[in-house]
C-alpha cells in the first residue's frame, strides 16, 4: 500500500515538472529543443500536434521511450503509425503507456489532419484515456476525450503551429475526482540560416503555471542533427542529436532537471 501510493506520488511530481497531463512531448527531437513541438516538422512532433501528419507523403511508423529520471517506474512508451489516405489528408493513430504494474496510464487516439492548400493544415484527434490502479480498494477509470490542432506556413521557412487537447477539462468519474486539465499549446519554427532551425512553444496546462520553451537545431552533412533547447517553467535545459535519411531516422535527448536529475529519451521512425 505504502509503495503503490509513493509511487503515485512519484508519477504526479513528475508529470507536473513537464507542465502536462500524463504525456509529455513524444518525439526525442522536441524533447532536445526543450520540449517543443507543435511547431517542428519530425513524425513525433505531427503526431503531437495532430495538424502535421497533414503534410505527410509516405506511410510511417514509430517507436518512442522516455524514461523520466531514470526512474524505469515513469516511464513513457509510444507508437504510432501515419498514412497518407488523400493528396491533402492523412490518418494516424498512436498508443502511449505511462507507469508501471502498480499504477499506470494509458492513451489510445485516433486522427487525421488535412491540407487546405499550400498554407494551412487542420487536424482532430479522439482521445480514449485509462488509469490503473493495483491497490486493493481503488478502482481503473476511462474516458473519452479529443483534440484539435492546426498549422500555417506563411513562407516556406517559417511554420506557426497551435494545438488545444482536451478543451473540455474532463475527469476521470471514480471516488476521488482526478482532474484532465486542458492543455493548450502554441508556437513556431523559423529557419533563419540554411541548416538551421530556432524555435519557440508557448505551453499552458489549466492546472499549472505557464512554460517557455525554446529549442534551437543544426544540420551537418544533410543529416546529423544537432539540438539545444531550454525551458523555463522548472529551469530545464535539455541537448540531443539525431541522424534523418530517406527512409529511416533516430534520435537522441537529454533532460536535465536542476533538482530531478536527468531524462533520457529515444525515438525512431521508419517510411515505407
Amino acid at each position: 500500500m505504502k509503495k503503490t501510493l509513493l509511487f503515485i506520488a512519484l508519477a504526479i511530481c513528475a508529470k507536473a515538472s513537464f507542465s502536462q497531463f500524463a504525456f509529455p512531448t513524444q518525439s526525442a527531437v522536441g524533447g532536445a529543443m526543450g520540449g517543443c513541438g507543435v511547431a517542428l516538422d519530425d513524425f513525433w512532433s505531427r503526431v503531437g500536434s495532430v495538424a502535421g501528419i497533414a503534410k505527410l507523403e509516405r506511410p510511417s511508423v514509430g517507436l518512442s521511450f522516455r524514461n523520466n529520471f531514470l526512474l524505469s517506474e515513469l516511464s513513457y512508451k509510444s507508437v504510432a503509425f501515419a498514412l497518407p489516405v488523400t493528396k491533402s489528408g492523412s490518418l494516424g493513430t498512436s498508443y502511449t503507456h505511462f507507469g508501471n504494474a502498480d499504477y499506470n496510464e494509458q492513451r489510445v487516439n485516433l486522427m487525421y489532419a488535412q491540407k487546405f492548400g499550400h498554407m494551412f493544415a487542420l487536424g482532430v484527434e479522439f482521445d480514449y484515456l485509462h488509469s490503473g490502479i493495483s491497490e486493493a480498494g481503488y478502482e481503473s477509470s476511462n474516458l473519452f476525450t479529443f483534440g484539435v490542432g492546426l498549422q500555417f506556413y506563411p513562407t516556406s521557412t517559417l511554420t506557426i503551429g497551435a494545438h488545444i487537447f482536451n478543451p473540455i477539462s474532463t475527469h476521470y468519474k471514480t471516488e476521488v475526482k482526478m482532474d484532465v486539465p486542458a492543455l493548450f499549446r502554441a508556437g513556431v519554427a523559423y529557419n533563419f540560416i540554411k541548416n538551421a532551425t530556432a524555435t519557440m512553444d508557448f505551453v499552458k496546462d489549466m492546472n499549472h503555471n505557464s512554460d517557455l520553451r525554446f529549442g534551437l537545431e543544426y544540420t551537418f552533412f544533410d543529416f546529423v542533427n544537432a539540438r539545444i533547447g531550454f525551458a523555463t517553467q522548472q529551469l530545464t535545459y535539455s541537448f540531443g542529436v539525431g541522424i534523418d535519411r530517406s527512409s529511416w531516422g533516430v534520435d537522441l535527448a537529454m533532460q536535465v532537471h536542476p533538482t530531478l536529475g536527468v531524462t533520457p529519451q529515444i525515438s525512431a521512425i521508419y517510411k515505407f
